[in-house]
């Protein structure tokens, strides 16, 4: 691929690196919805292995924190699928040990929806909960997250008090009015 190609020309740059591990990554997704799990493992290490090298500096960027730990997630359900419940346990575990530091002081919905899905994904529900509560009240709704919670038996109701202030702000009494142009008759 051209990404490919871009970063073999210039290793060291790291935008082109995380590009590729992030198209990577969702390249091994949609393999695995289309049931392809080898092709989905053979993407998903090389993503692995394109955010190790970004890891590898004395403070990796949250992007590339976030890669790596999206696709051990991914590496752990294929284990998972395959009937290996050790790797997916060591998989699941190392995202996160890896999302940790990331997400324990974050107001960064993408660190914290992340975070609840490989505490979930390690059966911790009670630690997720913090972090469930903060989105919900910031007003995260993405329905694939929503998806996850309730594929857990979570129940996610939207914030009343953020959804009241929603129809406030788009009320027809409180909306900035748009300049008219020209009428036509």
């Amino acid at each position: 691929t051209t990404l490919e190609k871009l970063v073999a020309s210039d290793p060291a740059h790291s935008d082109w690196r995380s590009d590729l591990a992030e198209a990577q990554l969702e390249a091994a997704r949609l393999a695995l919805a289309r049931h392809r799990s080898n092709a989905a493992e053979a993407l998903a290490k090389k993503a692995a292995a394109n955010t190790q090298k970004l890891l590898a500096g004395p403070s990796p960027a949250a992007d590339a924190i976030r890669i790596q730990a999206s696709t051990e997630l991914l590496l752990g359900q294929l284990a998972a699928d395959a009937g290996n419940a050790k790797g997916a346990t060591t998989y699941r575990q190392s995202a996160v040990a890896r999302l940790r530091p990331l997400a324990t002081n974050s107001a960064d919905p993408r660190d914290l929806s992340l975070w609840v899905e490989a505490l979930l994904a390690t059966d911790a529900r009670a630690q997720a909960q913090p972090a469930i509560e903060t989105l919900r009240k910031m007003g995260y709704r993405p329905s694939g997250f929503i998806a996850r919670l309730h594929a857990h038996g979570i129940d996610y109701p939207a914030d009343a008090a953020l959804s009241q202030r929603i129809a406030q702000l788009t009320s027809a009494s409180t909306a900035i009015p748009l300049p008219r142009g020209p009428q036509s008759h």
